[in-house]
């Protein structure tokens, strides 16, 4: 696993996005099993979020803007029956290499690097 950081580019500023982050799941290189999973991560006023991920490994990636600054406090007013997540701004497929360290997430068009 290797720490990647995502990097909304775009969107507006002071904004904090919801990020969820799935695998289905598959071999990785190192010929042991990666189980689907899926993960949430909130982006900082830098509008930048870090996580670990598998090497090799096909990831989609869903953005939406968030009305909170925190996955605990996404967590807590989403079990309240609370809308705290405005609509998918973006969704895109990424396979993280060894030599990623930053994914730069484009609100504005469709290329992401």
């Amino acid at each position: 696993m290797k720490e990647i950081t995502l990097k909304i580019i775009g969107g507006e500023e002071n904004e904090y996005y919801l990020i969820e982050v799935s695998t289905k799941g598959e071999q990785s290189d190192s010929n042991s099993a990666v189980l689907p999973q899926g993960r949430l991560v909130m982006t900082n006023e830098e509008k930048e979020a870090t996580i670990k991920l598998h090497m090799d490994i096909p990831y989609t990636i869903h953005v939406s803007k968030s009305k909170v600054k925190t996955v605990d406090e996404f967590m807590a007013k989403k079990t309240s029956g609370e809308v705290v997540t405005g609509p998918l701004l973006k969704t895109i497929e990424f396979t993280p290499r060894q030599d990623t360290s930053t994914l730069e997430i484009r609100l504005d068009n469709d290329h992401n690097e």
